[in-house]
């Protein structure tokens, strides 16, 4: 007669299951950075700026500044907080974790010192919206951009 009810796993496989399951948690979580390659800024072609220093792309994307020095308005536009690309770019260009960027954005909004930025939903979104809204500047893995924007350089 066996012992064995069928509902307990036998000595041994409760541990490969768990390894198996953090092995694919760890193929998941790599996939999502790596999805994102290098980040870069990007802007409208018409724009003059060809370099930032990290604390101007700060404050372009927490819209403390919102005017071009040529006085043209900026029209920031991001990815979904939880995209790879946006926290990539979060993490990478500005050094701010999404969620540091979410609440600054939170704070203008409902103190009415300003309003959140416009949030496209792909990577193809980014770059049709800022390629055709002079003012515009976003973000995009270095890979996936064409002629229709100009990369802006972070210093």
């Amino acid at each position: 007669m066996s012992t064995d009810s069928g509902h307990f796993p036998k000595h041994g496989q409760g541990k490969r299951r768990t390894l198996l399951a953090a092995m694919f948690i760890l193929l998941l979580f790599s996939m999502g950075l790596t999805q994102a390659g290098e980040v870069v800024i990007i802007a409208h072609p018409g724009t003059d700026a060809r370099t930032f220093s990290r604390n101007t792309a700060r404050l372009l994307f927490s819209q403390k500044r919102n005017r071009w020095k040529n006085g043209q308005p900026v029209h920031v536009y991001v990815l979904e907080d939880d995209h790879p690309v946006h926290r990539e770019f979060s993490r990478r260009i500005l050094k701010l974790y999404p969620r540091q960027l979410r609440r600054i954005w939170d704070i203008r909004t409902y103190s009415g010192t300003g309003q959140a930025p416009r949030t496209v939903y792909s990577v193809r979104e980014m770059l049709e919206q800022v390629a055709s809204q002079p003012g515009a500047i976003g973000y995009a893995p270095k890979d996936q951009i064409d002629g229709r924007v100009k990369v802006i350089e972070v210093k």
